[in-house]
């Protein structure tokens, strides 16, 4: 019952609430790039909790990975500002449940 409850309220939900406040996708990152490089970049809006870069069975980046930072103001501060990691300006939202 309460599982049901749940899974209806996140179903009626608005398309923001069901996104993660502190977790981004991060997009357009070239073949090249390490879960370091984004690290470091993103090291300069406050803690980060998690990088992943992921990558195809040949070891190369698959174009996109994610990024947890620690509190939700770090988060915010980022989505604010223009990135660019690689040479390559790159695309930050939020991340949606299952990701």
């Amino acid at each position: 019952k309460q599982l049901e409850d749940h899974e209806r309220r996140v179903d009626n939900a608005e398309p923001e609430d069901q996104r993660h406040s502190r977790k981004f996708f991060v997009g357009g990152l070239s073949h090249t790039t390490r879960a370091q490089h984004l690290r470091d970049h993103f090291a300069a809006f406050g803690s980060i909790l998690d990088v992943v870069v992921l990558r195809s069975p040949d070891g190369r980046s698959r174009g996109f990975g994610y990024v947890t930072f620690a509190t939700t103001e770090a988060a915010a501060a980022a989505l604010q500002s223009t990135h660019h990691v690689g040479g390559r300006q790159i695309d930050i939202k939020r991340a949606v449940p299952g990701t």
